[in-house]
């Protein structure tokens, strides 16, 4: 988890208004139009889909899912945490 937090912090720092995350293999491209959004890779992280799940049970990221994409927006709070503001 803590690898997971640490990409949310970088990815977040270089994009600060972005809030949109979702979670692919790296074998799928995806384009889901025009709102930008930070990509977390199964290969990269294991169990990705259960830490995304126990970010969303404390309310860090919530469910924006369009299609079958699994896909979150950070909440304010979490956002400015991963800021450190």
């Amino acid at each position: 988890m803590p690898e997971l937090i640490g990409e949310m912090r970088t990815d977040l720092r270089s994009k600060p208004f972005t809030r949109e995350i979702i979670a692919l293999s790296k074998r799928v491209g995806y384009n889901p139009g025009p709102i930008p959004f930070f990509s977390y890779y199964h290969e990269d992280h294991d169990e990705l889909l259960a830490k995304l799940q126990i970010c969303e049970h404390y309310g860090a990221i919530y469910d924006v899912r369009k299609n079958q994409v699994p896909r979150w927006n950070l909440s304010e709070d979490f956002a400015e945490y991963l800021l450190g503001q």
